[in-house]
C-alpha cells in the first residue's frame, strides 16, 4: 500500500449498513402508522356505531316510556270526558242525526223522545243542548218546551244558536224564519273583528242559497258593516281606493318599446305620455278580469253543500269547556298509534288546531282578498265581494285613469341633434323638416367656413415660405456660378426647404378637400337621420294621440262592472203545513219575550 493512502471502504460499508437499517426502521414506522391509522378508523367506526346504537336505544326507551304514558293517560282522560262531558257527545250525535236528515218528518220519534228537558239541565253550560231540545220540541209540536229551550240556547250562545236555526230553516224551506235567524246572527258581528267563516254565509246569502230576502234584513247589516268601518277609520275610503289603484297598477306595461323614437327625442313629454298610455292600455285587461268573474255561473248546489258542511263542522266542534280534554285525548291517541312518536303527535295536534280555528278578519280586507284569489277559486265569493266593494272598485278605477290624464301633453318638443321643434298633431311636419334642414345646413356652412379660414392661412403661409426659399435657392445658384462653388450649398438648402414647404402647402390644400368631404358626408347623414326621426316621432305621437283621444274614461268606468248579473229571483216557499210548529211564530214569541224581559230589567 502506497504511503499516505487511507482505506475508507470499512467506513463506507458501515454507512451503507446504517442506511439500510434506517430504511428498515422507516418502513417499519410507515407500516406501523398505516396499521395504526387503519385500526383507528375501525375504532372510530365502532364508536360511531356504538353512539348510533346508544341513541337508537335511548330513542326507543323514550318512545316506549311515551307510549306507556299515553296508554295510561288516555284511560284517565276518557274517564274524565265520560264523567264530565258524556252528555255532550250524546247531544252532538243526536243533533248531527237531525241535521243530516233531509226532512224533519223523517226523524224517528225515538230520537225526539231522547231529547228531554233533563238533557238540557244535565249540560248546564253547553249551548248545543238547548238547541237540540228546541228543535226536537218543534218537531214534536211542543211549543212551550221549544220556546223555553230556545230562550236558554240564546242565553248560552246566541251567535251559534242563530246560525244553527238559520240552517235548519233553510233546509225546510222556512224562508222568512231563516232570514230572521240569519239577520240576528249578522247583528252579532263586528266589521273589523269578524270570524272568518262569516264570509261563507254572506256569500251564500248573496248568491241566493238562503232564498230571496224580501225585506233585505241581511242587506242592511252588510251595509251597516261598511258604514262601521268608515266611521271607525276616517281614512277607510281612501285606503280602499289606494288599495285598488295599486292592484290596477299591476296591469300596467311600459310602452317605450311601442314608441322608441318618441321616447328618445321627446323624453320629458314621453314620460307623461307613457304614464297615461299604460293606464289606458291596461283598461281592457282590467275590465276583462271583472267580467270573467261576473259572467261565470255560480254552482248554487255546491255552495249550499259548502254551507251545510260549515254548520255540520260547527256542531261537531268541541265545546270550549271540553276542548282541552278532547285535544289531549287526540294527542295521546296519536302518540299511541305512532308507537310513542311525540314529535309527530304534536305536529298533528297543531294541524288540527289550525283547521278548527275560526280566525278574526277585517270585512273589507277579506272581500278584497277574495276578489284577487286565484282565477278559478271560489267564483261565487268573488262575485259577492265585488258586489259589496263595487263603489270602491269603480272609484279607484276612475282615479286611476283620470289622475294622469291632465298631465298628458298637448304638444311635444322634438329634440334631435341639438335641434328643437314643437308639434301638436304632426300637421307641421314639413315645416319642422325645413327648419331642421336649415339648422343643420347652417351648421355645415359655419364649420366649412371655419375649416377653410383656418387652413387657408396655413396654406398661404406655406406657399409664401416655399417662394422665399425658392428665391434664395435662385440667388444662391446665380451667385454660386459667378463667384464660388461653395454657394451651391445655399442653393441646395434653399431648394430643399422650398420643396418641403411647397409639399406642406399642398398637403393643407388636400386636407381641406378631404375634411370638406367628411363634413359634408356627416351633415348629409345628419340631415337624413334627423328627418327620419322627426317623421317617426310624429307618427308615434299621432298614434298615441289616436289611442288617447279614442279612449272614453267615463264609458270605461261604466263598463267596468257591467258583467254583474242580477240575483235570480226564486219564489218564496210555502208556510209550514197545518200541524207543524210555526218557526216564524216561535221566533217572534221568543224575541218579544226577550225584549219584554230586557225592558223589565232596565
Amino acid at each position: 500500500m502506497s504511503e499516505g493512502y487511507v482505506d475508507l471502504s470499512p467506513i463506507v460499508r458501515n454507512i451503507n449498513a446504517l442506511a439500510d437499517t434506517v430504511n428498515r426502521v422507516g418502513n417499519a414506522v410507515v407500516s406501523l402508522d398505516n396499521r395504526f391509522t387503519s385500526e383507528m378508523a375501525i375504532v372510530k367506526q365502532d364508536l360511531d356505531n356504538l353512539r348510533k346504537g346508544f341513541i337508537t336505544m335511548m330513542e326507543e326507551n323514550r318512545r316506549a316510556a311515551a307510549l306507556q304514558r299515553a296508554i295510561t293517560e288516555i284511560i284517565r282522560v276518557r274517564q274524565e270526558l265520560e264523567r264530565d262531558y258524556g252528555n255532550y257527545k250524546i247531544v252532538r250525535n243526536t243533533m248531527l242525526g237531525i241535521l243530516e236528515a233531509t226532512d224533519l218528518k223523517l226523524i224517528r220519534q225515538t230520537t225526539i223522545k231522547t231529547c228531554t228537558e233533563e238533557l238540557m239541565l244535565s249540560t248546564p253550560r253547553y249551548w248545543l243542548a238547548p238547541v237540540l231540545i228546541a228543535l226536537s220540541a218543534w218537531i214534536a209540536n211542543d211549543k212551550p218546551l221549544a220556546t223555553r229551550a230556545l230562550k236558554e240556547a240564546l242565553r248560552r250562545d246566541e251567535e251559534k244558536t242563530c246560525l244553527v236555526f238559520a240552517l235548519v230553516c233553510r233546509r225546510n224551506q222556512r224562508t222568512t224564519a231563516c232570514f230572521e235567524w240569519l239577520s240576528r246572527y249578522f247583528a252579532k258581528q263586528k266589521a273589523n273583528d269578524m270570524q272568518e267563516s262569516i264570509i261563507a254565509y254572506i256569500n251564500a246569502y248573496t248568491n241566493g242559497v238562503f232564498g230571496v230576502d224580501p225585506n233585505n234584513l241581511c242587506e242592511e247589516y252588510i251595509s251597516h258593516w261598511m258604514n262601521e268601518l268608515q266611521s271607525t277609520n276616517p281614512n277607510f275610503e281612501q285606503e280602499q281606493v289606494d288599495y285598488w289603484k295599486r292592484v290596477y297598477a299591476t296591469y300596467c306595461k311600459d310602452t317605450t318599446g311601442q314608441y322608441p323614437v318618441l321616447a328618445e327625442v321627446a323624453k320629458p313629454e314621453f314620460a307623461r305620455i307613457n304614464e297615461y298610455l299604460m293606464r289606458v292600455n291596461a283598461t281592457p285587461e282590467i275590465i276583462a278580469f271583472f267580467s270573467n268573474i261576473l259572467n261565470t255561473e255560480v254552482d248554487r248546489e255546491a255552495l249550499a253543500t259548502a254551507i251545510d258542511n260549515e254548520l255540520i263542522k260547527l256542531v261537531k266542534n268541541y265545546d270550549k269547556d271540553e276542548a282541552p280534554l278532547r285535544e289531549e285525548e287526540e294527542y295521546l291517541n296519536d302518540v299511541k298509534t305512532s308507537n310513542g312518536n311525540e314529535e309527530w303527535a304534536k305536529k298533528r295536534q297543531a294541524l288540527r288546531r289550525a283547521q278548527r280555528a275560526d280566525r278574526k278578519v277585517d270585512f273589507a280586507e277579506q272581500l278584497s282578498k277574495a276578489i284577487l284569489a286565484p282565477t278559478n277559486e271560489n267564483v261565487s265569493a268573488k262575485k259577492t265581494a265585488i258586489r259589496f266593494m263595487n263603489g270602491y272598485i269603480k272609484g279607484a278605477f276612475k282615479q286611476f285613469i283620470e289622475e294622469k290624464a291632465p298631465a298628458y301633453p298637448e304638444e311635444i318638443t322634438i329634440n334631435t341633434f341639438a335641434w328643437k321643434g314643437t308639434t301638436k298633431d304632426g300637421s307641421n311636419q314639413a315645416e319642422l323638416i325645413k327648419s331642421y334642414e336649415k339648422e343643420i345646413n347652417g351648421r355645415r356652412e359655419k364649420e366649412l367656413t371655419d375649416l377653410k379660414a383656418k387652413n387657408k392661412k396655413k396654406m398661404i403661409a406655406f406657399f409664401s415660405v416655399a417662394g422665399v426659399f425658392a428665391v434664395l435657392a435662385l440667388i444662391g445658384m446665380i451667385v454660386g456660378i459667378a463667384a464660388a462653388p461653395a454657394m451651391w450649398a445655399l442653393f441646395a438648402i434653399g431648394l430643399l426647404l422650398g420643396v418641403i414647404f411647397l409639399v406642406l402647402a399642398f398637403r393643407v390644400k388636400s386636407f381641406i378637400k378631404t375634411k370638406t368631404a367628411e363634413i359634408n358626408g356627416r351633415y348629409d347623414n345628419m340631415l337624413k337621420a334627423g328627418a327620419q326621426k322627426i317623421i317617426a316621432a310624429i307618427k308615434e305621437y299621432v298614434a298615441a294621440n289616436a289611442i288617447v283621444h279614442g279612449f272614453d274614461a267615463v264609458a270605461s268606468s261604466e263598463r267596468l262592472l257591467l258583467g254583474q248579473n242580477e240575483e235570480e229571483e226564486t219564489e218564496e216557499q210555502a208556510e209550514a203545513e197545518e200541524g207543524d210548529v210555526d218557526l216564524e211564530a216561535a221566533f217572534a214569541d221568543v224575541t218579544e219575550t226577550t225584549a219584554t224581559e230586557e225592558t223589565d230589567n232596565g
